[in-house]
């Protein structure tokens, strides 16, 4: 007779008697069991991750990020931090120093070819027109435009090997510089100067100029509203040159003049408050040139008697000088005068007549901080 299946679990019509079984243990957890949480293994609970931002809607909690330090960007240069007025006012200073030493010039430029004919000294005149691109880089580039009138007297004295022309000269000029941005400047010059031009018979030659102008500056600014700035200033400029050459005579009229110069001028800075209550205090400032170069060209005579010299001129110029600053508002301003330079020049000289002298001289100036497409110089000489 079969025996009774043993178990301690319970025999019910559902439940048949069975073999013994290991009853299920439940599984331990330190998380609540509720109807969403069942039961499960023991496992890791999820930390809350910790950060120094707050926690709202718009900014979740976030793991904590290493600090990245951000690179700064380059720093502008100062031509492009300017303001208009600031702008205006490194540009005046420079268009002061252009605005000398164009009207300084060299000999020829000044009193032609004295070695034509018999010239015991005389009256003379000239004028002059030039055009100039400037970008020194510490303000924005601009540009300029010269133009002036000088009118000298001289007297020659005989030596036994050469002449020394003593003389003196007057003279105004007038620069205007635009700025762009509806900024704009102009400047004019009243000058006085003396001068000493020794000549001897083998062609070498010294020429010595001292010259003092008196520059009176009015600035233009517009702003973005349309309203106009405007300041108004006064200077003086204090300059000298020499100038030291040699023609040397070749055949059939021909020859070469190889030269040498150095221009210096101390030039007062613009002080000036604008109507806007800019307040500009620029520093003084030196410009000093050296030139080397040459002319070469020939002497002939036309067929009605008129004697001619034309020529070819070179140069190189340097700024030796020329650092400055500009204080506007208290902040101090770099500003330089333009440097390196080639000077390409091509004139002619006429003895009209016995008392008559006729000068054209133009030039062609290229560098990388200053370039002036067109210079002119007119001059005429009577002889005493």
């Amino acid at each position: 007779i079969p025996q009774p299946i043993t178990s301690n679990v319970a025999m019910t019509p559902l439940n048949p008697a069975m073999k013994p079984q290991a009853i299920p243990q439940p599984i331990t957890s330190n998380v609540a069991m509720s109807p969403l949480n069942p039961a499960m293994k023991p496992q890791a609970i999820p930390q809350p991750i910790t950060s120094n931002v707050a926690m709202t809607p718009l900014t979740p909690a976030q793991p904590p990020q290493p600090r990245v330090s951000r690179a700064l960007p380059a720093r502008l240069p100062q031509a492009q931090r300017l303001s208009k007025g600031a702008n205006a006012a490194l540009g005046m200073q420079t268009a002061a120093a252009n605005l000398w030493q164009n009207e300084m010039g060299t000999l020829s430029r000044r009193l032609g070819e004295l070695r034509l004919g018999k010239d015991q000294g005389g009256l003379w005149t000239r004028a002059m027109d030039a055009r100039l691109n400037v970008d020194s880089g510490d303000s924005r580039a601009f540009d300029q435009r010269l133009s002036g009138i000088e009118v000298g007297a001289d007297r020659a004295i005989e030596f036994n090997d050469a002449t020394l022309y003593l003389g003196g000269m007057l003279g105004i000029g007038h620069a205007d510089q635009d700025f762009a941005e509806h900024s704009s400047g102009d400047i004019d010059s009243r000058s006085v100067g003396l001068y000493a031009t020794y000549l001897q018979d083998n062609g070498v030659y010294l020429d010595t100029v001292l010259k003092y102008d008196h520059l009176k500056g009015d600035v233009k600014v517009s702003q973005n509203l349309g309203d106009q700035v405007s300041g108004h200033y006064d200077a003086n400029v204090y300059g000298a040159s020499v100038e030291l050459g040699r023609q040397i005579v070749l055949a059939d009229g021909w020859f070469i003049e190889p030269q040498a110069q150095l221009s210096a001028a101390h030039l007062q800075g613009p002080r000036y408050t604008s109507s806007d209550s800019l307040e500009v205090k620029a520093q003084d400032q030196d410009s000093v040139q050296a030139r080397v170069g040459a002319r070469a060209g020939r002497n002939f005579m036309l067929a009605s008697g008129t004697q001619v010299q034309g020529y070819l001129s070179v140069s190189q110029i340097e700024e030796l000088a020329g650092d400055s600053h500009v204080s506007v508002d208290g902040h101090a301003l770099d500003n330089s005068l333009p440097g390196t330079r080639t000077d390409y020049g091509a004139g002619t000289a006429l003895q009209l007549s016995a008392r008559q002298k006729l000068m054209v001289e133009t030039h062609y100036v290229h560098g990388s901080e200053i370039e002036q497409p067109l210079q002119v110089t007119v001059g005429y000489r009577i002889l005493w």
